[in-house]
Formats: C-alpha cells, sequence, structure tokens
C-alpha cells in the first residue's frame, strides 16, 4: 500500500501510462486513511488548546495553538497536492481501461456520475493482446 502511494506522489505530473486497479484502490486507501490521521491529530490539539485555556497553563494552550495551525498548513497542501496526484491517476488508470481521458468529466454529473466513475475505476485492465 505504501509503495503504491509513493509510486502515485512520484508520478504526480505523469498523465501518460496506466495504473493498474491495485495501485490505484492503495493510493485512494492510503490518502484517505492519511487524511483521517491528519484530521483527527488537529482536533484533538484544538480541542486541547480549549481545555489548557481556561486553566493557569496558558503556555501549553498557546503550543498546541501553534501546533495545531501547522497541522492545518500542512493539512492543506496535503488536500492541494492529493488533489493534482488523484487527477492523474486517475487518468492513467482510465488510460489503463482504454478509455479516454476525458472520461474524468463523467464526475460532474451529480450522484450518478460519481458512481459510474467508480464503476469505471473497478474494471480490470484492458489487454489489447488478448483482442483479436
Amino acid at each position: 500500500m505504501i509503495q503504491s502511494f509513493l509510486l502515485a506522489w512520484k508520478n504526480a505530473f505523469v498523465f501518460k501510462g496506466k495504473t493498474s486497479r491495485k495501485d490505484f484502490w492503495f493510493f485512494q486507501l492510503a490518502s484517505f486513511i492519511l487524511f483521517l490521521i491528519l484530521n483527527i491529530a488537529q482536533n484533538l490539539l484544538v480541542n486541547l488548546q480549549y481545555v489548557f485555556l481556561t486553566s493557569d497553563y496558558s503556555l501549553l494552550s498557546t503550543i498546541f495553538a501553534v501546533i495545531g495551525q501547522t497541522i492545518s498548513l500542512v493539512s492543506f497542501f496535503y488536500i492541494l497536492g492529493n488533489f493534482i496526484v488523484g487527477l492523474s491517476i486517475s487518468v492513467r488508470r482510465l488510460n489503463d481501461i482504454s478509455k479516454k481521458w476525458a472520461w474524468i468529466f463523467i464526475q460532474i454529473i451529480p450522484i450518478l456520475g460519481s458512481i459510474y466513475f467508480i464503476y469505471l475505476m473497478c474494471q480490470p485492465s484492458f489487454d489489447a493482446n488478448s483482442q483479436e
């Protein structure tokens, strides 16, 4: 899973080529887990900041505030970068199933477009050698 995640980030600006179904879904899973960890850490630090805000430990409150804001900033840049990586890995996955890159815009259609896009991402790889 970690290799798939790192490979996707290494190929963030590569829109040609192919990505396997396994690598695509492992990247999605790792991205979700990392986002969840960042979000939980940020919320925990904000709550600790407010706990120590009313007590005599205002220095701890300030420390938790600074660390919480740092994690918030890291989370923002992670989401921004993850958007680009997600776009490139989706295009490569579409190449793998022999669909044009423009199929990525099917997600614009509310609900049904996203469901169909997930269906596309679950399709097995297209092997041109097996077709006659």
